[in-house]
């Protein structure tokens, strides 16, 4: 007996019972639900990385850059709370993909809403990245 499958297209996500190769509703791929779980472990471990990461960096870094003496951090404080802002931003995206990777090991299923929520995360991380560095030249 074969293994189910799912359509791997976000949209679609059509379970299947036997080998279907293609989905029989929008013609996307289909895949094993083992590879489907597998895809989900990889999300929690980059968001535990990310997430992680951000934490370790945050904790380090404000010391140095809240300093009352200066010697260690030769930017502005706004300039601080925007590194800060950044960190959280990247954390809030790892904290996500823990989340839709724990969905996706639960059902199989690729949770679109997540997604979404991290693209609508990651483009202020962009803008804001884009800003800095404008600043950044005209200073």
């Amino acid at each position: 007996m074969s293994e189910d499958r799912i359509c791997a297209a976000p949209d679609c996500a059509v379970p299947y019972r036997g080998v279907a190769e293609t989905c029989d509703y929008c013609g996307g791929r289909t895949m094993t639900m083992r590879s489907a779980r597998a895809g989900g472990w990889v999300s929690v471990v980059v968001g535990i990385l990310l997430a992680g990461g951000m934490a370790l960096l945050a904790w380090l870094l404000v010391p140095l850059m809240f300093d009352p003496t200066g010697e260690s951090f030769n930017g502005t404080r706004l300039m601080a709370y925007g590194i800060l802002a950044l960190f959280a931003l990247i954390g809030m995206i790892g904290v996500l993909g823990i989340v839709a990777g724990m969905r996706r090991i639960r059902t199989g299923r690729v949770d679109m809403q997540v997604r979404k929520v991290m693209l609508w995360l990651a483009a202020p991380l962009i803008a804001g990245a884009a800003i800095f560095e404008l600043v950044d030249d005209f200073l």
